[in-house]
């Protein structure tokens, strides 16, 4: 309720933190609401704050559109170097392909910053426009440098690809809507990893919803929602949560709320 209004959600924030200590993902919230409103100082004493209290997710950071403005400030490289020194251990330690790292995480990286542009009320209609023929091209290139990886390797595990990696593939090959043959070979290799620990089967199930609606068919787990903020056929709706629960997911109805108009 507060995408758009930074101030109103850290006076929120700030309401909620005399209750109780904050999780560190509330005080990267903080750090990007203050970024959106171009107080520096604060935004950078929040992001330490969060980073201080655990929030390791250095490719959201790094990648947040928001932060923009903070890579100039050398407080931003002193801040974020230690984390990037342990990624990179983390991936030498796992024996990380770090050439389809790059190219898998680098692809997401655009290809969701373009996305956010297309969402955002800061850019006109023109601007998105261009922004999505931007985009396009975009996945254009992501897909064929994934097909490249698939074909060589099959599905780009953690293992393979780092555990970022294998997350930017499934994002990847999600919006290859044009190219649905594409999107099931990439459903065969991801069921064959279905039993491993690693594998999110949630992201299985989206992927097989996004195949059959790009085919005209009726979804199994009701993840892809219709233009009147509901999903699209599902078949045997009956039993579509037992469905879901298999994979990790909660009921259906809750899952619609999410994108229920906010009153």
């Amino acid at each position: 309720m507060f995408a758009n209004n930074p101030q109103l959600a850290n006076q929120f924030f700030y309401k909620a933190f005399a209750i109780r200590s904050p999780y560190n993902h509330h005080l990267y919230g903080m750090a990007g609401n203050f970024a959106s409103l171009h107080q520096i100082d604060s935004s950078f004493k929040y992001l330490h704050l969060a980073v201080e209290g655990g929030f390791k997710n250095l490719n959201n950071i790094e990648n947040f559109e928001v932060f923009d403005l903070l890579h100039p400030d050398p407080r931003w490289n002193r801040l974020l170097e230690p984390l990037r020194q342990e990624r990179a251990a983390r991936l030498k330690a796992e024996g990380v392909n770090i050439e389809i790292y790059r190219t898998l995480t680098e692809a997401e990286k655009a290809e969701q910053r373009l996305r956010h542009q297309t969402r955002s009320p800061k850019y006109t209609t023109a601007q998105k426009d261009s922004i999505s023929q931007v985009l396009m091209k975009v996945d254009q290139t992501n897909l064929a440098n994934l097909k490249t990886i698939v074909q060589q390797y099959g599905w780009p595990t953690p293992k393979l690809a780092g555990k970022e990696g294998a997350n930017a593939a499934f994002l990847i090959v999600q919006h290859a809507d044009h190219d649905v043959a594409f999107q099931k070979t990439c459903l065969a290799l991801m069921k064959k990893h279905l039993k491993e620990e690693w594998m999110n089967k949630s992201d299985y199930a989206y992927l097989v919803d996004r195949t059959r609606v790009n085919e005209g068919k009726k979804q199994v787990y009701g993840t892809q929602m219709g233009p009147n903020s509901q999903p699209f056929p599902i078949e045997n709706a009956g039993q579509v949560d037992e469905r879901r629960r298999q994979m990790g997911m909660g009921p259906l109805a809750d899952y619609v709320k999410l994108f229920s108009p906010q009153k």
